[in-house]
């Protein structure tokens, strides 16, 4: 990820904490923090401050690489942290969470566990934290630590790792199998109402506007263009089938991003983007996205034709030249039924609850070669509606 040009900012709170008046320069500097949205969206980061800096000094941490972020978690709040990082990297990771600045006098500090370790993913090490803030708490705003150094004496080199933040909390029944290590942080976090002015340098992933969010660099190799719809349905067509020819006034963007609706039971509409992008020589190719169905509420729907469902489709030609297309694509269903049977494909969530999911597409078999085109299409939502707020293909 490459970050934007750091902006200060004055957080203006309320009572009598202020910066000594004869704080350097330096020291202010040294207030550097990134702003972690909880957008479900993984952002690569980097470490920002080293040993022997003002922070570094104060005793907080040991010797190594910190990275600092800046959360604003709603009070009576579930999250999911999520870490991951290569598992041949050399460094020894910490996590730790702060209710104030780290190093100023009464903050209060949390350390993360960080095992027994699942590893049945040989490339990657990947935790997920589930933390919770207490409705008792009078302030929103935290502070994340990723300290890292290495398992060996001598100098650390900088950390490279991925990090996200998401609510509501992700239920680890629903991701058995990826080997991903789940972990509690704290359950009752208390966060202070805070007091007086303090400077920070803020950076931010993106912009803001309204209440949409405006990134403003894609995913480093992101493939998919506008693929949280900021930008409305530009680079998307709409595509339908049965009476409507386009899907129009089935398909639309609000704060919530994609909305598909008013689809008839047995047809179907949403949206394709065209991509032509080679993977043949990579390692990973990551479909990530974030969605939501609001099926009825008044009854329990069985699986069936009827039933609201979302249909991801990645069209792609593998090293042979065959084509997977259609019946024959990579095909992720997703439900809000009330059940379904063992053999669906389909994937049941929970009804009105945001839902985050991820494939690795270098698993398929036979592999891709070329990404022809990525579908997103909503079916059985006559009297029901499904929300898309972000989608990424990632090619590493």
């Amino acid at each position: 990820m490459k970050r934007s040009q750091a902006v200060m900012i004055a957080v203006l709170l309320t009572a009598a904490m202020t910066l000594p008046a004869h704080a350097s320069s330096n020291r202010q500097n040294n207030r550097r923090a990134t702003f972690l949205p909880a957008t479900s969206e993984w952002f690569e980061a980097r470490p920002d401050y080293r040993p022997g800096s003002a922070l570094g000094r104060n005793g907080a941490f040991g010797k190594g690489y910190y990275s600092i972020y800046l959360m604003d978690l709603a009070p009576g709040t579930d999250y999911t942290l999520g870490m991951r990082y290569p598992a041949d990297s050399a460094q020894k990771p910490s996590v730790l969470l702060f209710d104030n600045w780290p190093g100023e006098p009464g903050a209060k500090r949390y350390k993360f566990p960080m095992g027994p370790v699942v590893r049945t993913n040989y490339e990657k090490i990947e935790y997920r934290w589930r933390l919770a803030v207490s409705p008792r708490s009078e302030g929103s705003l935290a502070f994340l630590v990723i300290e890292s150094k290495q398992n060996f004496s001598g100098t650390a080199d900088p950390f490279r790792y991925f990090i996200y933040l998401t609510t509501p909390a992700i239920s680890p029944i629903r991701q058995i199998g990826e080997g991903i290590t789940y972990l509690r942080g704290p359950s009752d976090l208390i966060l202070p109402e805070p007091s007086g002015t303090v400077q920070y340098i803020v950076e931010y992933p993106y912009t803001m506007t309204g209440d949409r969010r405006i990134r403003e660099q894609d995913l480093d190799g992101n493939l998919i263009e506008n693929g949280n719809f900021s930008r409305g349905l530009r680079y998307w067509e709409m595509v339908a089938s049965g009476s409507s020819t386009n899907g129009s006034g089935q398909v639309s963007v609000g704060n919530d991003g994609l909305r598909l609706g008013n689809v008839n039971p047995g047809e179907s509409a949403g949206v394709r983007q065209s991509i032509k992008r080679y993977v043949r020589d990579a390692r990973s190719l990551l479909l990530s996205s974030a969605l939501r169905i609001d099926g009825p509420t008044s009854r329990r729907l069985h699986q069936s034709d009827d039933s609201p469902m979302l249909q991801i489709s990645i069209c792609y030609v593998d090293k042979k030249g065959n084509e997977h297309c259609g019946e024959g694509a990579y095909q992720r269903n997703l439900t809000a039924a009330g059940r379904r049977s063992e053999n669906s494909r389909s994937t049941e969530v929970e009804n009105g609850q945001w839902y985050r999911f991820e494939d690795e597409l270098m698993d398929l078999d036979p592999r891709p070669d070329v990404i022809e085109s990525i579908s997103i299409m909503g079916s059985g939502l006559k009297d029901s509606e499904a929300w898309i707020d972000s989608i990424s293909l990632v090619v590493r």
